[in-house]
């Protein structure tokens, strides 16, 4: 398995323009990063890492990032891989709390934020907490540094994601997992809104046209999923639920997985297992029933990076970060205090933001006429020339076409 493919075709630019990067690139390759480590995949579809980073330069260029634009954006990428080169150890000084102890990538780090070393450790290394009316410094251990050094760089990429997907949409916008975790619920909610979509267009439209004519109908319960949307995204459903935790000092997993078993016991969308630990719990989604390990849930939707941490950042010299995460602490300091405080704080959760815009997505495809194409997928071992007959029933069954 590889990291993102463009940290793997950036260290395979041709070394004039690592150097004109960064001079630190310019010798790298993955085996100098830590996120990336060591792998043989060095092909896509008979490609080569070097061949993909032309097509990528003419495909960041088609959306506006060339020159010094696209200069700043290969930086940023570094500055997310240097991230990663952080390593923490406790303080010798002071048992409680850590320092960075790889100085050398410390200082690389440095010149590529275009602040001090010393900053940066700060920033990472203890945390700001606010005591009444009053901001504490906290000291944090060698592991939680390095959980907010990981949850910076994640945000960077995400911004710089973020801003691809923005720039891609103003040039071209027209007049079962091992362990599931909160990006796999996501993706499954993802997917029960979709599905509700096609259910509506393809059986209840028909269905309730059948019923008008006085026509014999049939059942459409095992294919429609509005429970399992009201467990989901319902007035106490599993993403309220997850944002109250969110919002308490101290809410973890196993409260989030209580309060869901509590409220929800009822629900037959919801798979309760005696043998279940305190931060598992199972969905009955339209293709399958999925079991989930809830000990990052409320870490993921949580998406707002420490103050100091924001601050910091807000600081680099790289114009993309310094703008993108000015912006966020511009909004930061937009949102309600008071009694309006817990209402702010569930909008800027992950989980809200998704929804929004998977609901705005559902609103777009009503204005359009819409084509159905199912994909249905052979086997489970991804095998050529190899069909599971019990696989494929059960898609075809998931999706309604036998119903159809």
């Amino acid at each position: 398995e590889r990291s993102f493919h463009i940290f793997y075709h950036l260290l395979n630019a041709p070394k004039e323009f690592k150097a004109s990067v960064w001079d630190g690139l310019k010798d790298t390759t993955q085996e100098s990063f830590s996120y990336l480590g060591s792998t043989e995949i060095n092909h896509i579809d008979d490609r080569s890492d070097s061949q993909l980073w032309e097509e990528i330069q003419i495909s960041l260029a088609t959306i506006g990032f060339e020159g010094e634009r696209m200069i700043s954006l290969m930086r940023a990428l570094c500055i997310v891989l240097q991230l990663g080169n952080q390593t923490f150890s406790p303080d010798p000084h002071d048992a409680e709390g850590s320092i960075i102890s790889s100085q050398d990538e410390l200082l690389k780090l440095s010149l590529l934020m275009g602040m001090e070393p010393t900053v940066i450790e700060k920033a990472i290394t203890k945390r700001k907490v606010k005591a009444g009316f009053e901001w504490i410094e906290a000291k944090m251990t060698a592991v939680d540094s390095k959980d907010s050094c990981d949850a910076l760089a994640k945000k960077i990429y995400a911004q710089l994601f973020e801003m691809l997907t923005e720039s891609i949409n103003e040039s071209t916008a027209p007049t079962d997992l091992d362990v599931n975790r909160f990006e796999q619920l996501c993706i499954n909610y993802a997917n029960e809104r979709i599905q509700h979509r096609y259910v509506v267009d393809n059986f209840i439209s028909v269905k309730e046209e059948y019923e008008r004519e006085g026509i014999d109908t049939f059942d459409v319960s095992d294919i429609e999923n509005s429970a399992v949307l009201k467990l989901l995204e319902g007035r106490m459903g599993v993403f309220s639920i997850l944002n109250d935790e969110c919002i308490r000092p101290k809410g973890n997993a196993e409260s989030f997985v209580y309060k869901l078993k509590t409220i929800h016991r009822d629900s037959y969308k919801l798979v309760v297992k005696k043998l279940d630990r305190p931060w598992e719990f199972g969905i009955k989604h339209y293709a399958t029933t999925v079991k989930y390990d809830a000990r990052n849930f409320v870490t993921r939707n949580n998406d707002q990076l420490p103050k100091d941490v924001l601050e910091c950042v807000c600081k680099c010299t790289n114009d993309i970060i310094r703008s993108r995460f000015e912006t966020i602490a511009i909004e930061r300091a937009k949102q309600p205090t008071g009694i309006r405080r817990k209402m702010g704080a569930t909008s800027a959760t992950v989980c809200t933001k998704f929804r929004t815009k998977i609901i705005a997505l559902m609103e777009f495809l009503l204005t359009s006429k819409i084509r159905y194409i199912r994909c249905i997928k052979p086997n489970e071992n991804m095998s050529p020339h190899t069909t599971d007959h019990l696989v494929t029933m059960r898609q075809l069954g998931s999706a309604g076409l036998v119903k159809a």
